[in-house]
C-alpha cells in the first residue's frame, strides 16, 4: 500500500518551490506524488508558459522527458531537457497530476506523471503524459524540488491552494 511521507500545502500567497527532503530512494524504492497545482491569474506576459517542474535532489542534469498532449482533440508531442513537468499552462489554469517516480539507484530512474488542466486562457480542458528518463544511476534521491518558473526564470507561481501529498510504496 502507500504510506504518506509528507504532505505540503501553499497558503498565504504564491511560492517559486517547494522540497520534500530527508528522502532515501534507495530505501523507499518508489515514489507517488499526487498535486493539485494552482497557476495564479496575473502573472507573466500574454501568452508565457508558466511551468512547474519536478527536480530530483533539485538537479537539471542527465534529465530527458518525452510528453504527448491532447487539447480539444489535438494531439501534440514533443521532448523537454532539464526537469519533470509536473504543469505547463498558461496563466489563470489549475490542474491535478499523478506521478509515479521509480527511486532506487543503480539503473536509470523513470519518473511518469499524467496530469489533466483547465486554462482560462485556452478555454480548454488538456490533457498530458509525461515520461522522464534520469540517466544517474548512482546519485540517492534525497529531495524533491518543485520549481515554478516562467521562460526558466524562477518565479512565485505555484498559487494559493496548490497541494502536494507524497507516498512511498514497494512493488
Amino acid at each position: 500500500g502507500l504510506i504518506l511521507v509528507q504532505s505540503q500545502y501553499v497558503t498565504g500567497s504564491n511560492v517559486s518551490s517547494i522540497t520534500f527532503d530527508n528522502l532515501d530512494g534507495d530505501t523507499h524504492k518508489n515514489y507517488f506524488l499526487i498535486s493539485r497545482v494552482y497557476l495564479p491569474s496575473g502573472v507573466g506576459a500574454g501568452g508565457a508558459t508558466l511551468n512547474v517542474t519536478l527536480r530530483p535532489n533539485g538537479l537539471t542534469t542527465n534529465i530527458a522527458t518525452t510528453y504527448r498532449s491532447s487539447v480539444n482533440a489535438s494531439t501534440s508531442h514533443g521532448s523537454w531537457a532539464l526537469a519533470h513537468p509536473l504543469i505547463s499552462a498558461g496563466a489563470t489554469s489549475h490542474g491535478l497530476t499523478i506521478t509515479d517516480i521509480w527511486a532506487t539507484t543503480g539503473k536509470p530512474r523513470f519518473i511518469k506523471s499524467n496530469y489533466s488542466w483547465y486554462s482560462s486562457g485556452l478555454s480548454a480542458l488538456v490533457d498530458t503524459e509525461e515520461v522522464t528518463r534520469w540517466s544517474d544511476t548512482t546519485t540517492n534521491i534525497t529531495s524533491l524540488v518543485i520549481y515554478g518558473d516562467i521562460s526558466n526564470v524562477q518565479q512565485a507561481i505555484i498559487g494559493v491552494n496548490s497541494e502536494f501529498h507524497l507516498y512511498r510504496y514497494e512493488v
